[in-house]
């Protein structure tokens, strides 16, 4: 129950939105920006067969926390729509980030202490969510309210298969990228009082 208080305690929401944090955050969103326009593969407009541009989402998540992730998550949504558009944009999808970023900062957000073995299995939980919940879930309904029933049978049809094909890789990348986050701000003491 204490780490569920810390968790959501509005003084890391400050520490989050300090100048650091912020600094941090518009870091992140160029690197999404670059990530989405560079390292992500598309079939149709519509349709993303392998990216990479949800690794600041984890970093976001790690180190700064729930409040900053949401607001991140609308945040790269926007960004990442800017920097490719691929249909119109839908405030649903900016709902779909916001979870994604905020089931990376509760898997790893205030865990820089746990090893490698619980690291990686948080990343394995925390993509088995965002696989569940935002991609079959949020995405879908998205898909439907935007395309019809039809069409969106089609793309899960096939965004279940590319994504269950992906999930180990993007469970390691996701571990590791956390690690990674976790190892530069201790060495640098970013976020050290």
């Amino acid at each position: 129950m204490g780490h569920i208080k810390e968790f959501f305690n509005l003084k890391n929401a400050k520490a989050a939105f300090g100048p650091r944090g912020l600094a941090l955050m518009g870091v992140m969103l160029a690197c999404a920006y670059v990530l989405n326009s560079v390292a992500t593969i598309y079939i149709t407009p519509s349709y993303r067969l392998v990216s990479i541009a949800y690794l600041p989402d984890v970093i976001t998540g790690a180190l700064l926390g729930p409040w900053a992730a949401l607001a991140f998550g609308f945040a790269a949504d926007t960004v990442k729509y800017l920097a490719k558009p691929a249909g119109p944009w839908f405030p649903g999808y900016a709902l779909s980030e916001m979870a994604t970023c905020f089931i990376y900062a509760a898997a790893f957000y205030k865990r820089e202490k746990t090893g490698v073995v619980r690291t990686v299995l948080r990343a394995l939980l925390a993509q088995l969510a965002v696989l569940i919940f935002v991609t079959m879930g949020l995405n879908y309904l998205w898909d439907t309210l935007m395309y019809g029933g039809k069409a969106s049978e089609f793309f899960a049809a096939g965004r279940m298969i590319n994504r269950a094909a992906q999930y180990p890789a993007h469970a390691a990348l996701v571990a590791a990228t956390a690690r990674l986050a976790y190892l530069i701000s201790g060495r640098t003491g970013l976020f050290k009082k």
